[in-house]
């Protein structure tokens, strides 16, 4: 399992989109990539499926619904099991786990769950994980995205557990800079209680680590006369907050965390939540003609970029924690 999570609980950065693209220009690359969808506000289930087949989905009674439901259905039943959610394979190379907004009513038994994590409540607690590791297998995903809901909810923290990669989508302003501190002490509380629940399991399968990759500018302007915004006064100050309350780091150093900067193509993106296509396979029978042509080519190429940074930065990940091992197992 190769978890990536996109995680802000800042509504305005536009996560649904920058999820959506990814998952695309992975699969351009030719990786399998598995969506499991855990916002229960579902927009990225949305994004993904025409109307026809969102009714088909959500017009079924919960029991019987084909979403991420069925994994958690069994906690409010007596001596029931764990269902397997079902997949949607929307290519080859892309499949989709559906969020289901009744999720958002299991938020209690999560708590409860947390509270007893140490006993009767950790298989609870490890149900996402279990789920995710599940049908990222039977996939056989590369690469699974979890999308979580912007919160700080006790399903979200159940669902950090099987979290590995994370990536912080920011925009360039002063709320953004005060959220990134919010973030940063509630995600190393989190990674702090997982480590010392894996530490307690004596269970080898379940990874510890959750690592920061970087973190990704969502500018949402394209007009030439404004700078990007890694160079607005804002933006300047994100990398000073990101390394200190994210990467632990007392003082800047050089190492720069920023994957990308991705601009907001505000007609293009009409058009790709119409046709439920990535903005960067529009046609022009889609309406990507005249100047939008070349806007579909600037986008391919900066969520290649963006995509390539992620599987760089994945990889380097890798290759540290496994010199990391190496060295504790020679002590």
């Amino acid at each position: 399992m190769n978890t990536i999570t996109f995680f802000n609980n800042e509504y305005s950065v536009d996560k649904t989109s920058l999820i959506y693209h990814v998952t695309y220009m992975l699969a351009e690359l030719g990786y399998r990539v598995l969506v499991v969808d855990l916002d229960t506000q579902t927009m990225l289930t949305t994004r993904f499926f025409k109307i026809e087949k969102l009714h088909e989905i959500y017009e079924r009674e919960a029991q019987d619904r084909p979403t991420i439901i069925r994994a958690v259905q069994h906690l409010n039943q007596k001596k029931a099991t764990p269902q397997s959610p079902y997949i949607h394979e929307l290519s080859d190379k892309i499949g989709v786990i559906a969020a289901d907004s009744e999720l958002a009513l299991f938020e209690e038994k999560f708590s409860d769950s947390w509270s007893k994590r140490y006993d009767e409540g950790f298989e609870n607690t490890m149900l996402f994980y279990e789920t995710i590791q599940e049908a990222s297998d039977r996939f056989n995903a590369d690469y699974t995205i979890v999308n979580l809901s912007t919160n700080f909810s006790a399903i979200n923290r159940a669902a950090f557990m099987a979290l590995q990669n994370l990536i912080l989508p920011v925009s360039a302003n002063v709320f953004s800079l005060s959220n990134i501190q919010n973030i940063g002490k509630q995600i190393k509380l989190w990674k702090d209680e997982k480590w010392d629940l894996y530490s307690n399991s004596y269970n080898q399968k379940y990874s510890p680590l959750s690592t920061w990759l970087g973190y990704v500018f969502m500018r949402h302007t394209i007009r030439e006369s404004i700078p990007p915004g890694p160079f607005t006064d804002w933006g300047k100050r994100v990398p000073y907050y990101f390394q200190s309350d994210f990467m632990g780091l007392e003082a800047p150093s050089e190492e720069s965390h920023l994957l990308s900067t991705i601009k907001h193509y505000h007609g293009l993106h009409i058009m790709s939540v119409e046709s439920r296509k990535p903005i960067f396979l529009l046609k022009p029978a889609d309406g990507a003609i005249g100047s939008h042509v070349h806007a579909v080519r600037l986008v391919y190429k900066e969520y290649k970029t963006l995509t390539e940074n992620i599987i760089e930065q994945i990889r380097k990940n890798y290759i540290r924690l496994a010199k990391a091992l190496t060295e504790m197992e020679a002590k």
